[in-house]
């Protein structure tokens, strides 16, 4: 007789788990992996709109995303963002007498003691939320890896523009609308990358919907996950070399 193999279902549900993780962490394609292997260039444009010469990509720029790195960052953030207030009030915190509503015996009724009692419409919560601390942290290392990953996934996608000149905007919402429309990007979410001598480039993108506006010093790589085009000043992209880890540590 032939020999059958004996499949368990422990053993089931490890091939399952094992396919799981294959599909979150995609393996990456020919065309990424010779970027990874030469590195880019990123398009730049000046105010006008004008296409000159391309930023060049150095390694550190074109690392592989870790899919599950990247999702425990966004689970951190997103716990910091959460204030934890949330609070009730227990049959000792809310405002009502202490005294006994009515006798313990002859009314036939059930036996109650302070109005304040839980079950009473107006008493106590149980069991309620209470204001505490839900932050979550990442270690350093990791957190310039996942920005790595993040700005490296918009670069791999070719949705990173670089723009010179963006301290002598002119500070009206039209010329930074046509300079999006110019680049192809003015019906998508933008995330423009600044630095904090770009008030006129501010003052001409706040008003516009669809751009949202960060310090290259203290962008996420939740911010950049979030818009599917990233414009970053030519002086907020050499900031955000100094951000991200050496070459050796990728």
């Amino acid at each position: 007789m032939p020999k059958t193999t004996k499949i368990t279902k422990a053993k089931t549900t490890k091939i399952a788990t094992k396919k799981a993780a294959q599909k979150v962490v995609a393996k990456p394609t020919k065309k990424v992996a010779a970027i990874v292997a030469s590195g880019i260039s990123v398009p730049t444009f000046t105010t006008s709109g004008e296409s000159t010469t391309a930023v060049s990509v150095d390694q550190a720029f074109t690392v592989k995303a870790n899919q599950a790195l990247l999702t425990q960052a966004i689970r951190v953030y997103q716990a910091n963002q959460h204030f934890g207030l949330s609070s009730t009030k227990t049959r000792g915190e809310v405002t009502g007498s202490t005294r006994k509503i009515y006798r313990q015996k002859g009314t036939g009724r059930a036996r109650h003691g302070a109005i304040t009692a839980p079950i009473f419409v107006g008493g106590g919560i149980v069991h309620g939320p209470r204001p505490r601390n839900m932050g979550l942290d990442l270690p350093k290392k990791m957190r310039q890896q996942v920005f790595a990953q993040a700005l490296s996934e918009r670069i791999n996608e070719q949705n990173v523009r670089v723009v010179s000149g963006l301290f002598k905007a002119s500070g009206k919402t039209r010329d930074m609308a046509a300079l999006l429309a110019k680049m192809d990007v003015a019906d998508k979410k933008v995330l423009l990358i600044v630095t904090d001598k770009m008030d006129q480039a501010v003052q001409a993108s706040r008003n516009i919907p669809t751009v949202m506006i960060q310090d290259a010093l203290t962008v996420s790589a939740y911010d950049i996950l979030l818009h599917k085009v990233i414009v970053i000043a030519e002086e907020a992209f050499e900031v955000l070399k100094k951000r991200l880890p050496e070459s050796k540590k990728v």
